[in-house]
């Protein structure tokens, strides 16, 4: 995301930009702020006040959460006091900036906003705050070790009801890739070649990222072979990740020739 020149434009204007060498080195500069904020990898996004004390720590990683967030922040913080204080709030800027900085459910910005008298703009944007996490909360649905083939099933048939509809995500929202792959699964059910054209090329893209990522760690594995030749267990664990990462690639390879099989079908 880093390297996107869209998050680089809007990091600029709108963040203060820190990496950091995982790696700890006694007396560096600010070599506590992973832990400090419990970041567990990049990018990753602390909203703080005036104190130093973080809002929030669990940002989405994609650049439409992350502006939202940054957004609603002040008029969170602002709200939230005089809440707590006992002061009564304007309810529409409260959902708003509860929306923004992701602190609602879906279903309960559902009914909030058919009760609230939004309209305009700030009901279209408040509405598709809601799809996305909508959509968000359907994918974490889908993960876990007790979710049955009946759950997948029932969040696929959601997320193409919601196509159908007519609803669409902002691009690059961190639900997108899972909303694709399940409406790659939907065109196949029942022959969608406009579903399948939607999601097409960014799971296409996706796959093909993997591999190159993939294919960039070989060298250094396939060298660490040679240099590993006299320890019998770093040679095993070699030779175990460079399987593994044959894996990757040939999996993302056939999810690629499945895609171009289903399209030649949907376009027959």
């Amino acid at each position: 995301m880093f390297s996107k020149k869209d998050f680089q434009t809007w990091g600029k204007q709108n963040a203060i930009l820190f990496a950091a060498v995982m790696t700890k080195i006694e007396g560096r500069k600010d070599d506590a702020l992973l832990r400090t904020y419990e970041f567990r990898g990049f990018p990753s996004m602390a909203i703080l006040d005036a104190d130093g004390t973080a809002m929030t720590k669990k940002v989405p990683r994609d650049l439409y959460s992350m502006s939202n967030i940054v957004a609603a922040a002040p008029a969170y913080a602002k709200l939230s006091a005089a809440i707590e204080a006992g002061n009564e709030v304007d309810q529409k800027q409260w959902l708003m900036a509860q929306l923004g900085m992701g602190r609602i459910k879906a279903t309960e910005a559902k009914a909030k906003i058919a009760s609230s008298g939004l309209s305009g703009k700030a009901k279209a944007r408040a509405d598709m705050m809601v799809f996305v996490l909508e959509m968000a909360e359907l994918a974490g649905s889908t993960r876990g070790r007790n979710v049955t083939a009946e759950d997948k099933m029932a969040a696929c048939v959601a997320v193409y009801e919601a196509f159908q509809a007519g609803k669409r995500l902002p691009p690059g929202s961190s639900p997108e890739p899972f909303v694709d792959d399940m409406l790659i699964d939907a065109a196949k059910s029942n022959k969608d070649s406009v579903a399948f054209a939607h999601a097409c090329e960014r799971v296409k893209a996706r796959h093909l990222a993997q591999i190159k990522t993939m294919k960039g760690y070989l060298p250094r594995y396939r060298a660490d072979l040679e240099k590993n030749k006299d320890d019998e267990k770093k040679l095993e664990r070699t030779k175990s990740t460079l399987k593994r990462i044959a894996e990757i690639i040939e999996g993302a390879e056939q999810k690629i020739a499945d895609l171009e099989t289903l399209a030649k079908k949907l376009n027959a």
